[in-house]
């Protein structure tokens, strides 16, 4: 896969300095002046779950001008305790589930709350025991 290009920006330059960034055009006035310049957006390619987005700069050099964006590596240790939060929210989503039908009189299902909890032990202790990004994504994290 390539870079993702994202069009239809344009970058007002003043005394070699970046003033302004538009996403659409200022006007045939503006850009008469020969201060303003079209721009592109460039997203390099990420590894889903291992990689993000962050900062960019932009290169007034270039025609178009160019918004380049950088990408930073998730660690496998950050990736792990994001996941085991998105777990304990599962958890929390059931329990609570559960026992709000006693609000309504309904009774709660204790079986499915104790599943879950046994789910969630048992996934975060996966989790826990992961080194790469690839036995992460090994783990099912569907719950009961």
């Amino acid at each position: 896969m390539a870079d993702r290009i994202v069009t239809g920006f344009y970058i007002k330059v003043e005394d070699g300095i970046v003033s302004e960034v538009w996403d659409m055009s200022p006007g045939d006035d503006e850009i008469a002046t020969g201060l303003w310049s079209e721009a592109i957006e460039i997203y390099p390619e990420l590894i889903a779950g291992r990689e993000y987005n962050v900062g960019h700069t932009i290169d007034i050099t270039t025609t178009p001008m160019e918004i380049r964006y950088n990408k930073v590596a998730i660690g496998v240790d950050n990736r792990k305790e994001n996941l085991q939060s998105d777990c304990d929210r599962s958890y929390s989503r059931i329990a609570e589930y559960e026992t709000e039908k006693t609000l309504i009189g309904q009774t709660p299902d204790l079986s499915r709350i104790t599943a879950a909890a046994t789910w969630l032990t048992d996934t975060k202790a996966a989790l826990e025991a992961c080194t790469t990004h690839d036995e992460l994504e090994a783990v099912d994290l569907t719950p009961v």
